[in-house]
């Protein structure tokens, strides 16, 4: 780990393949809805040899690690609309990197 708290790993560069996508789900009680990272948008190759994971864990909280932030990483995947009006943020990704299960 480095002095910033990110992983790091010895790869091949951003375009390794060897690294899986990350998909994870968020959502209410009425859809789900699933997204995904590549590896190419959550590895780093600015190190020669090793990669920096993009990714982090927030510190925990009550007890709970299970929340994760979802900064400009996840912002450069994804188109967010903000609708100011009605209180509502939405996300647009491609059909491969998004889609909804109802609940």
């Amino acid at each position: 780990m480095t002095e910033i708290g990110l992983w790091k790993c010895v790869c091949q560069g951003r375009g390794d393949n060897s690294f899986p996508d990350i998909e994870f789900r968020m959502g209410g009680p009425l859809a789900q809805h699933w997204f995904k990272i590549t590896s190419n948008e959550y590895l780093s190759d600015e190190m020669q040899v090793w990669c920096l994971v993009l990714l982090r864990p927030t510190p925990e909280v009550k007890g709970r690690r299970d929340r994760w932030i979802l900064g400009d990483l996840f912002l450069r995947a994804y188109d967010v609309i903000h609708d100011y009006e009605n209180l509502k943020v939405g996300l647009v990704g491609n059909a491969l990197t998004a889609h909804t299960e109802e609940v």
